[in-house]
C-alpha cells in the first residue's frame, strides 16, 4: 500500500511540475497541488504507522513531528478564518475602488456566510434533533466545504503563479 501511494504521488508531483513549466496560470495548478499535498499527508501516516516502533524510541524524532503536527493542524484550524477575513478586506477593496453595486458586495457577503456557518450554525444544536434538520445542516455543510474547496484551489492557484520557473522574456515596444 506504501508503494502504490508513494508511486502516485511521484505521478503527481510529475503532472504538477510539468503544469507549473508550461503554464501556471491554470486552476489545475491549485487542484493539483492540494491533491498532491494530501497524497502526502497519506505516505506520511503510512510511513509512521509501518515504522512506528522505530520512530517512538528516537525523542528528536517524536519532538520535530509533534511541532510539525501543530503547525498543520494549526494551519487546517485557521484557513477558515483566515480566509473569512481575506475576503471581507479584498470585498471593502472592491467596494471602495468600484462602488456600491451587488456583484461587487459578493465577497463581503460570502465573508459574512461563512463566518455565520462556523460561529452560529454551530451553536445551533436543537436544529438537527429531527430529520429535516439534519438534511438541511448537511446539505449546507456540504455546500459551504464545497464552496470552500473551490476558493481554496483559486487562492492556491493565484499563490503558485508568483512562482515564474521558466524565464521571461522581455518585451520592447517601441513608438518607431
Amino acid at each position: 500500500m506504501l508503494q502504490f501511494t508513494f508511486i502516485t504521488f511521484l505521478i503527481l508531483f510529475c503532472i504538477f511540475c510539468g503544469i507549473m513549466r508550461y503554464d501556471s496560470r491554470t486552476l489545475w495548478s491549485g487542484f493539483l497541488f492540494f491533491i498532491m499535498m494530501l497524497n502526502l499527508g497519506v505516505v506520511l501516516v503510512l510511513i509512521f504507522l509501518e515504522y512506528s516502533q522505530a520512530v517512538w524510541k528516537n525523542e528528536v524524532l517524536v519532538g520535530i513531528l509533534s511541532v510539525l503536527l501543530e503547525i498543520v493542524f494549526l494551519c487546517v484550524m485557521l484557513f477558515p478564518t483566515i480566509l473569512l477575513i481575506m475576503f471581507f478586506i479584498e470585498g471593502l477593496k472592491v467596494v471602495k475602488h468600484e462602488g456600491l453595486k451587488p456583484t461587487n458586495l459578493l465577497s463581503i457577503l460570502f465573508s459574512i456566510l461563512l463566518f455565520a456557518y462556523l460561529c452560529i450554525w454551530t451553536m445551533i444544536a436543537n436544529i438537527r434533533k429531527n430529520v429535516v434538520g439534519i438534511i438541511i445542516y448537511v446539505s449546507i455543510s456540504f455546500s459551504i466545504v464545497y464552496v470552500l474547496s473551490f476558493m481554496a484551489m483559486y487562492s492556491l492557484s493565484a499563490i503558485l503563479n508568483l512562482i515564474h520557473l521558466k524565464k521571461r522574456e522581455n518585451w520592447i515596444i517601441s513608438l518607431y
